[in-house]
């Protein structure tokens, strides 16, 4: 199996995690999901504390680097909205001989909203909100994608949203 670092990317509750559990399933011992959720309450026990953000980067990239130096793929569990945080997981991709690729959840606002108030530890109708607002936008004309998400209607390629699929590049008008 090839080395390769997966970054899931999408807004809370919009189906990473269980994404994740459903790809490893067959490949037991040949994935690993670094979770920054998992590390944040199994190394310092809360759900998102900002300043410890910059040492969470820093664990998950160095458990990243450690399983593909045994050669197995890395699932990379968190929200990953932000382009820079794309750039990071590509960049320990290919100071290790690995390949990269994002998979993204066009999971509806509504849904991951729904989904995150039935959890024990909610994010937030706001915060999620938010996320969404900054995040949900045409990459290639900068419209507001707010209301594509509310519908799935939008579409994703390489980490980027974009309102249509013409908009994306090389894609159909």
């Amino acid at each position: 199996m090839k080395a390769i670092v997966i970054a899931l990317q999408g807004l809370p509750a919009s189906g990473k995690s269980t994404w994740a559990r459903q790809y490893i399933e067959d490949r037991q011992g040949q994935v690993g999901i670094v979770s920054r959720d998992v590390i944040r309450r199994q190394v310092f026990g809360v759900e998102f504390q900002a300043d410890l953000e910059p040492v969470i980067t820093t664990i998950t990239h160095g458990m990243a680097a450690t399983l593909l130096e045994s050669g197995r793929q890395v699932l990379a569990d968190a929200t990953n909205l932000r382009r820079e945080h794309l750039e990071a997981w590509s960049r320990v991709a290919v100071a290790h001989g690995a390949g990269f690729r994002v998979v993204t959840m066009t999971t509806p606002l509504a849904v991951c909203i729904a989904r995150d108030a039935q959890r024990p530890h909610p994010v937030g109708r706001d915060i999620i909100m938010r996320m969404a607002a900054e995040w949900c936008r045409c990459a290639a004309c900068d419209a507001p994608t707010s209301a594509f998400v509310a519908t799935c209607g939008w579409y994703a390629q390489d980490g980027l949203l974009y309102c249509h699929p013409g908009h994306a590049p090389g894609g159909a008008t």
